[in-house]
Order: structure tokens, then sequence, then C-alpha cells
């Protein structure tokens, strides 16, 4: 008897602790360890060169070509406390800001089309070759974010993590 409700018990916090699950980007979930990572996304591989955030997130595995938009961009996911925290793709192969820009443009008519309406943005560009947009599902964030500078390639990323608290 004792058993059958420690088994019960065990299946009912693993149903909640699925419910409550946070969805990223495409089936992965804040808080995977790497194995379900690794399993969810078998062309993932360990970067030679593992990116940081600015958290303490590190980046253990990374998707090096995944197409959006006619767009190739690579999918890193950072890792902290052995759990998954974040996941961001960012583009390569953008050589011009006109490119960047239509890109830009692109993705963001792309996300609003499966996420909705953007958040409205608080904060302003910080330089008029940035441009930012956001979205919140349940208590994820998406946030799309495209700087030009003088002397590089234009960089655009889509992040998808969790909201941060109020």
């Amino acid at each position: 008897m004792k058993l059958t409700h420690s088994l019960a018990l065990v299946f009912f916090l693993s149903v909640c602790s699925l419910a409550n699950a946070q969805s990223l980007w495409r089936g992965s979930q804040y808080g995977m360890k790497l194995e379900q990572i690794m399993d969810l996304f078998p062309s993932a591989k360990q970067p030679v060169h593992p990116d940081s955030l600015y958290n303490g997130a590190t980046e253990l595995v990374r998707i090096s070509e995944f197409e959006i938009e006619g767009y190739v961009f690579s999918v890193s996911f950072f890792f902290k406390n052995e759990a998954l925290d974040q996941v961001m793709l960012s583009a390569s192969g953008i050589e011009t800001a006109q490119d960047g820009q239509l890109a830009y443009a692109l993705l963001l008519n792309s996300l609003t089309e499966k996420y909705g309406d953007q958040e409205q943005n608080n904060q302003p560009a910080k330089t008029k070759t940035s441009l930012s947009s956001s979205w919140a599902l349940e208590k994820t964030e998406i946030l799309l974010h495209y700087s030009e500078f003088p002397y590089s390639e234009p960089i655009l990323n889509v992040i998808y993590r969790l909201r941060p608290s109020s």
C-alpha cells in the first residue's frame, strides 16, 4: 500500500513538472538537461568555441545550420546549472545593411504571424541602426534583435528565454 502511494506521488509530481515546463524553441523546454536536448536535436553538436551569456549560462550544444525565411542561422543552446536556460538563433551570411534589414522585416512578419502582436517596446533603440521587437507567450519571451556596425557584418538574433519576473 505504501509503495502504491509512493508511486502515485512520483507520477503526480512528474505530471506536474511536465505541465509547468516552459516551452522555448521547437519542443525544447526551460530546464531540460543536455541529454534531452541531444535526443530532441540529433544534429546538435558541442561547439569548438562555446559562447557565454552575461548571466553565466554557457553554450553546450549548437546546430550549425538552420534555415528560416531563406536565411541560415546557427542555433545555440545555453545551459546554467546543468539546465537549459536560453536558445539563441544567430543569422550568418548577412553581409550588408540592406540584406540585414530585409531579413529583420521578414522575421518580424513571420514571428508576428506565429506569436501575435508584439509587446510594446518601452526602450528606444540604442542607435538608429538597431532594431528590436519582442513577444510574450505564457512565460516565454521571444526577442528579435538586429544591429549594424561600421566595420563588421550586421547581427540578427532571435532569442527564446524565460520571461523576467516583474
